[in-house]
């Protein structure tokens, strides 16, 4: 027996210490007296230099201060607090921020004894909050010059407007430069703050040292350049100096194809490292979708093809975007590409028109593209989601909204996407919303999503099939699920031999 409680404590120190989250408690003074050894490997210090040694304030910021000392008497109080943002100091004095909850442990009396916290580490969904500002901001500059490309009529007004459109979006300074002859890059077009700057920069496309920059190289090879730091580039020397002056801490160069003419667009930010593998991703297609214009603009033989093959271009990015998501989460990759499928079987089977069912599969197709601010250890966590855990999965469908609202899309695909969890009798998230407030297509991709992920394997189970899948939504019909799609999806299974792609 007392093998038996040895072996079973033991279990339990070891999954308090090894856990993927931080624990610490703290007694009715703020002073730390548990901790377990995750924590304590973030931090840096050994468990004695701890424990009855360290307050919570002494692991904290200085902003972190403040918020301590008002949040722990009304903690003590309530006996619980939530969610709650902190930056935590590493013995070395870096910073990392965190998500902290906690309860009160209380003895026999209801005296305040200890906390009991549980602290995620909440790098990674920084990261990743700041990779989705600057893909939302990308994706946004893309599509308003897209639109910027279908309207122009001459080639020195959509130039303008490219470039105005790149300050709009959040950058400092866009230009655009054509090769001459001499060698010399000649500004055409320029936006943002400039005060003076390409007129002494004296860009050349030339093997010389002026030559060599980003903008040069983009033209003479024909290959997207990217500074990331004006300041330990060697080879923004020669505007170093001036790029300080004006605010440049990095900046991207992209070559225009025109023909047998040679051209470059250029675009500042006031931040280093600011252009990462996606957005350059991102801004290529927005080079060559100019480039694209430009010809097209001089020719004026294929103005008719624009506006469907700037079209194509979008969607073929927001495929891109939908990729990335899935490599990022693999437990749920081909979700999305499964729920398209069924969302567009069922949009066909109600005879829903050939545009609208191929937008709803481009919407089923991202669908869960918020998830990107979702951290990947709760995304990939094997065991049971916790209710905290479930609350941050659940903003995932207004994030998916925040990304493209802004996107000029035919239908509103943003209202689709946020619209995916919501139930016939409001109980779904993040509105809450009832009957024909719900769109329909947000229905059928509610009713293939459900499906879906019932019959599919998930970090936390396996697949139960797709008997189970039918089952649920037939059990919600009328209730949770909309009646025309719950039984149009039974047909496509049970009449029309419909089955989800290997």
């Amino acid at each position: 027996m007392n093998s038996s409680l040895e072996s079973a404590a033991a279990e339990v120190e070891d999954l308090y210490n090894n856990a993927p989250c931080g624990y610490h408690s703290l007694d009715k003074d703020g002073l730390i007296v548990r901790i377990n050894d995750t924590e304590l490997s973030w931090l840096g210090y050994r468990r004695d230099e701890v424990l009855g040694k360290l307050h919570f304030t002494d692991i904290v910021t200085r902003q972190g201060h403040a918020a301590f000392q008002s949040y722990f008497p009304l903690f003590k109080e309530q006996g619980w607090i939530r969610d709650i943002d902190f930056e935590l100091v590493r013995k070395d004095g870096s910073a990392f921020p965190v998500l902290l909850s906690a309860t009160a442990v209380r003895d026999s009396a209801g005296n305040f004894v200890m906390s009991r916290a549980t602290v995620y580490d909440m790098t990674e969904r920084e990261r990743a909050a700041k990779l989705q500002q600057r893909l939302n901001r990308s994706l946004k500059l893309l599509s308003k010059c897209n639109m910027a490309l279908v309207h122009a009529t001459a080639e020195a007004e959509l130039l303008a407007a490219i470039c105005q459109l790149t300050i709009k979006g959040g950058y400092r300074m866009a230009w655009v430069g054509y090769a001459q002859q001499d060698k010399a890059v000649r500004p055409v077009a320029q936006a943002g703050f400039d005060a003076g700057y390409l007129g002494q920069a004296n860009i050349t496309w030339d093997d010389s040292e002026r030559g060599r920059g980003p903008t040069g190289t983009a033209i003479r090879e024909g290959r997207t350049q990217v500074n990331q730091n004006f300041l330990t580039n060697p080879l923004m020397v020669p505007w170093r100096a001036a790029a300080v002056q004006h605010g440049y801490q990095s900046s991207i160069a992209l070559p225009l194809e025109l023909g047998e003419e040679r051209g470059a667009l250029t675009i500042y930010a006031e931040e280093p490292d600011a252009f990462s593998e996606e957005e350059v991703a991102l801004l290529e297609e927005l080079a060559a979708d100019l480039a694209f214009g430009i010809v097209s603009l001089r020719t004026r033989k294929e103005r008719d093809r624009i506006e469907s093959a700037l079209r194509r271009s979008l969607e073929n990015l927001v495929m891109v975007i939908a990729a990335t998501l899935e490599m990022r989460d693999p437990y749920t990759a081909g979700h999305q590409r499964r729920v398209a499928e069924l969302s567009t079987a069922i949009a066909r089977e109600m005879g829903l028109p050939p545009e609208r069912v191929h937008f709803l599969g481009l919407a089923a197709s991202i669908h869960d593209l918020g998830k990107i601010q979702v951290p990947v250890e709760i995304l990939s966590k094997p065991g049971l989601i916790s209710p905290l855990e479930m609350d941050v999965i659940k903003r995932h469908a207004q994030a998916g909204y925040e990304i493209l609202k802004d996107i000029d899309f035919p239908f509103p695909l943003a209202q689709w996407i946020r619209q995916h969890h919501e139930r016939l009798d409001g109980s779904g998230y993040p509105l809450g919303l009832k009957g024909e407030a719900i769109l329909p297509e947000s229905r059928i991709l509610s009713v293939a999503d459900v499906v879906e992920a019932i019959f599919s394997n998930r970090p936390y189970r396996a697949g139960r099939g797709i008997d189970a899948a039918l089952q649920e939504i037939s059990s919600g019909r009328g209730v949770l699920y909309d009646a025309a799609v719950v039984d149009a999806c039974l047909r496509l299974f049970r009449e029309r031999g419909f089955g989800f792609s290997s």
